[in-house]
């Protein structure tokens, strides 16, 4: 998805048992050595209890 979107939004970063996952900080991690833009941004809405917040990825000019 990150080749072909101008950003790709992943929402929530919590398991069910409201705890941040375990996938949030190796994604981030990774697609950062890739060169890809990638932040935690705090949105307006709860998918559930405490999760407020979504990773967003963009490409750099020269991601792949």
């Amino acid at each position: 998805m990150c080749r072909v979107a101008k950003e790709v939004r992943i929402f929530p970063l919590l398991k069910l048992s409201g705890e941040i996952s375990p996938l949030v900080m190796p994604i981030i991690e990774q697609l950062s050595t890739k060169g890809y833009k990638v932040e935690i941004r705090q949105v307006n809405y709860e998918f559930q209890k405490g999760g407020n917040q979504m990773i967003s990825i963009q490409p750099s000019a020269i991601s792949y």
